[in-house]
């Protein structure tokens, strides 16, 4: 066999591979959550309900027939940060289609020579999580957020809050 075929055989195998890695991930979304995820990317650029950040997650958990207590507690309780330090179950990882409360969250960063900060919460903000980039580095789906009141997708990184709390929740079918 010649070199160059060696070589593109090789690189196929390396696709596929890593292709079968990025899918998997998909398929470990509980069916609920990916339920409530497809509601909320259906919503992109859409005003849901009255535009409230709540409305974005309240909506499709009524919808779905989801156990919450109709208020801020949304599911099972899966992440608690404070200061992004304290977690109160290290076993479970954040999800595509969580819910996450942030309460009075300011997010400060600096990249190169700029920086910039934004709050989540006067004193609370709902938002579904869209994409997990690692254990701190996240994607959400949200609204009523920087004047905008339809959804949006925003990467934050929980390690840049400096003030406040946020707590994580699996949504749970009833």
């Amino acid at each position: 066999m010649n070199k160059k075929l060696s070589v593109i055989i090789l690189a196929s195998v390396l696709l596929v591979f890593v292709v079968s890695l990025t899918t998997s991930s998909a398929t470990d979304i509980p069916a609920f959550n990916k339920k409530i995820l497809d509601y909320a990317i259906s919503m992109k650029g859409k005003k849901v309900d009255r535009g409230e950040c709540w409305d974005l997650a309240a909506v499709p958990l009524k919808k779905y027939g989801a156990k919450w207590d109709g208020q801020l507690k949304f599911g099972k309780k899966i992440a608690r940060g404070k200061d992004t330090k304290h977690f109160t179950n290290k076993d479970e990882e954040i999800l595509p289609g969580d819910i996450i409360q942030f309460t009075s969250v300011t997010i400060e960063w600096k990249k190169g020579n700029s920086w910039g900060s934004k709050m989540l919460g006067f004193p609370d903000h709902t938002a579904i999580v869209y994409k997990v980039k690692s254990r701190k580095k996240i994607t959400l789906l949200h609204q009523n957020v920087d004047g905008k009141r339809y959804v949006v997708e925003e990467d934050i990184n929980l390690d840049e809050i400096t003030k406040g709390s946020y707590q994580v929740y699996r949504p749970v079918k009833k």
